[in-house]
């Protein structure tokens, strides 16, 4: 048997890790992530100014989200390798805002992948999700954050066609939403992120959109829930 103190703890090895790699994103005003743009304004706002800290539970499935994108990039390779298919993946994006040229939408690159087939191209956007089947009957998906981040980069990349595909990470069972470029979900996206740049710029405090639209239940797991409960506003400090 084993003595204890010759004993590896595999999983405090692998948290130790993932909690070492989370480092500040350094965030730069102008710039604007498409995968946040519908969080809640407040938050975001906040994620300018302090580190944005997360528990382990989320760490876990973050790591399981890189993997299981990793899976399928490196799957579709393959298949593209043997049917001539073009498959790219980490593609950075930029997007300029059509009416504030200060304002710029960047991508992180291992957001998407392009699929290039028959004189067609497709950009794949891959969420993870719990309890896949359950949210496909009751409609909870697709997300409407989801689809205007997938909808952006279908305007940065004109005549192509959009595929957003939500994997269960219990069980790997996926369901796909086959979607083109929408205009009004761009514009109310463009109107979104200049009023969140409005906010910054003036270093006005944005309203608790999460605790006013009835989605109190994402303050739980906010970073900033002691700074938004005291309506503290760290872009006013002196």
């Amino acid at each position: 048997m084993t003595d204890s103190s010759e004993r590896i703890q595999v999983d405090e090895i692998i948290m130790s890790e993932l909690r070492r790699a989370q480092r500040r994103h350094s965030r730069v005003l102008g710039e604007y992530w498409p995968s946040q743009i519908y969080s809640c304004l407040r938050k975001q706002y906040y994620s300018f100014y302090e580190d944005e800290v997360f528990g382990d539970d989320a760490l876990r499935n973050f790591e399981a989200g890189n993997a299981y994108h990793d899976l399928i990039a490196r799957t579709l390779q393959k298949w593209g390798n043997a049917s001539g298919a073009r498959v790219q993946t980490e593609v950075p994006i930029r997007i300029p805002h059509r009416d504030h040229p200060e304002i710029v939408f960047s991508g992180r690159a291992d957001d998407i992948i392009l699929i290039e087939k028959d004189r067609r191209r497709f950009i794949l956007e891959v969420k993870t999700t719990t309890n896949l089947v359950q949210k496909l009957g009751a409609g909870n998906i697709p997300r409407r954050e989801h689809l205007a981040q997938l909808n952006l980069y279908l305007r940065a990349y004109p005549y192509s066609s959009g595929i957003l595909m939500y994997v269960d990470r219990a069980t790997l069972k996926t369901h796909q939403f086959d979607l083109e470029f929408e205009q009004h979900i761009y514009d109310e996206t463009m109107k979104r992120v200049a009023a969140l740049h409005s906010y910054l710029k003036e270093s006005r405090l944005p309203p608790p959109e999460a605790k006013e639209s009835g989605a109190a239940w994402m303050c739980r797991y906010c970073s900033f829930l002691s700074l938004c409960s005291n309506n503290q506003n760290p872009g006013a400090r002196p």
